[in-house]
């Protein structure tokens, strides 16, 4: 996860995508650090909780979108377009 943070702050990323269901590592703790990093980049959190659940994680949070597990490729996709055009 470091690493990670470190690349952040030193390299350009239109987009982060993080697992909610990562083991050891809670999403919202990496959205907070990203942020602390670098502000506001479009960031979207994949996890296997429902989508009620994912909204009530993210609530409050800019340019922050929760995707229930399991993806759907197209709209994934599309919905990642969107967010990189700034449309999301």
């Amino acid at each position: 996860m470091q690493r990670a943070l470190e690349l952040f702050r030193t390299a350009q990323f239109n987009l982060v995508v993080a697992d909610d269901d990562f083991p050891e590592v809670e999403s919202l703790g990496i959205l907070n650090d990203l942020r602390a990093a670098r502000g506001l980049v479009p960031v979207v959190i994949v996890g296997s909780s429902d989508i009620e659940t994912g909204a009530q994680k993210i609530k409050g949070k800019s340019q922050v979108v929760y995707y229930e597990k399991p993806i759907d490729i197209e709209e994934f996709t599309e919905m990642v377009e969107g967010l990189v055009r700034g449309k999301g």
